[in-house]
């Protein structure tokens, strides 16, 4: 009998640390699986969160560089976080990635996995598995990871070749930057101001009212403080934590379809709030407008304006 100490598990342990750090001041809870993929050509770490289907990060979250979103792995269909929109067991998606990862690549295994879920139970064919509670999680590391080398943003995390675009658009400078924020919040409020599945708009005149409050020059902190408050009142709270609206199961059955449709609809104008809020400072960051409309169900939106823009500043004279 060995006691040896599994390094994937360390590995995923110090990931998660990273992870709930990141999001200590977050407004509502968020559940972390971190899996480590053996594969015949290296190990791979995978990440998955309680909202968005797995694929919510926060803005204050940095993945590591060599880690990537379950749900956005480049080796399996497009769209899997829709099949788990409102899923509040992580662990799962990371499974679900496993097994479809398995049928495409020969010799995968999921060495370790660990997940601050409530009442974690352990899935079959994982190597170690671990479940720990939030305050646990928090003593892993003592800092939160920043943007740098060895970290990334979530929009990289999400979409490697938009963000690489994005990127680029700063090469020309404040005002551009400031520009193409401007036109990608525009096409997207403009997008959310159309009914949804759900027959309602994921935008409100508080956007609106807000935003033309910062292109006039006049919103400041009272004006921040109240929109601030009237979104996080909006729908009970449910623009900050879509929890209470989540689907106990994924068996879709009726009732799962809709309190998932309402979840997606909670979830989707959250994630337009988070992009207005953008705006407090300036220049906003361009990256984060981008995941936000992309998280808010607009990502051919963002990526139709991103090609504009950069049509645009490639016919600027030198």
């Amino acid at each position: 009998m060995t006691n040896e100490v599994n390094p994937d598990m360390l590995l995923a342990q110090r990931v998660l640390g990273g992870l709930v750090r990141g999001c200590e001041d977050w407004p509502a809870p968020i559940a972390w699986a971190v899996g480590v993929v053996k594969t015949p050509v290296g190990s791979q770490v995978v990440i998955a969160s309680s909202l968005g289907g797995g694929a919510y990060v926060p803005s204050t979250v940095f993945l590591p560089a060599t880690a990537r979103l379950a749900v956005a792995d480049p080796a399996l269909p497009f769209g899997m976080s829709q099949r788990w929109m409102g899923c509040q067991k992580p662990s799962k998606i990371l499974l679900d990635h496993f097994e479809q990862l398995s049928k495409r690549v020969a010799g995968v295994m999921i060495s370790a996995m660990v997940t601050t879920e409530l009442w974690p139970q352990e899935p079959a064919g994982v190597g170690d598995f671990l479940g720990v509670q939030h305050r646990q999680a928090l003593s892993m590391v003592s800092v939160a990871p920043t943007l740098d080398g060895a970290h990334q943003h979530r929009l990289t995390a999400l979409d490697p070749g938009l963000a690489q675009r994005v990127s680029a658009l700063y090469q020309g400078g404040r005002e551009v930057a400031l520009y193409a924020a401007a036109q990608l919040t525009a096409a997207v409020i403009q997008a959310a101001a159309q009914p949804d599945a759900t027959g309602d708009k994921l935008v409100t005149d508080d956007e609106v009212n807000i935003l033309q409050s910062v292109q006039r020059g006049s919103a400041n902190a009272m004006s921040w403080k109240l929109y601030d408050e009237l979104a996080d009142r909006r729908f009970d709270g449910a623009l900050v934590s879509p929890d209470s609206h989540a689907p106990i199961d994924h068996d879709g059955s009726e009732l799962t379809e809709a309190l998932t449709l309402w979840y997606r609809h909670y979830y989707h104008a959250g994630r337009v709030v988070e992009m207005v809020r953008a705006w407090k400072v300036s220049p906003p960051s361009l990256a984060d407008i981008a995941y936000c409309g992309v998280q808010a169900g607009f990502g051919s939106v963002v990526t139709s304006m991103v090609g504009a823009i950069e049509q645009q500043v490639r016919s600027m004279p030198a």
